[in-house]
């Protein structure tokens, strides 16, 4: 059974926060993509653990069995919590759209 969209991980991160621990701000890395690997869950993985240590990931364009990327330090957010803020724009009722039609 898969886990559905927004369930709770189960990977560990431990490798993933060593190599992000070990690499300074400014400089990059390299990881090789082996089989059974996937890209997208490799990059996922590091841009969460970078997150977790205020840093951001900046990835460079590869061919497909590695991915290059630089450590750069995360610009500071206006709501406290590592991300950008984000504002929701209210919808208007359903029944004041139905009228607007009904006219």
């Amino acid at each position: 059974m898969r886990p559905t969209r927004g369930a709770a991980s189960t990977v560990d991160l431990t490798e993933y926060r060593e190599f992000i621990s070990t690499t300074p701000v400014g400089s990059g890395g390299e990881i090789s993509i082996e089989e059974g690997d996937n890209r997208r869950a490799i990059k996922r993985r590091l841009t969460k653990v970078a997150h977790e240590a205020n840093l951001d990931i900046k990835w460079r364009r590869t061919t497909n069995d590695k991915v290059l990327f630089e450590v750069e330090q995360r610009a500071p957010s206006t709501n406290g919590n590592g991300a950008e803020p984000h504002v929701r724009v209210p919808r208007r009722p359903r029944d004041e759209v139905l009228e607007e039609v009904a006219v």
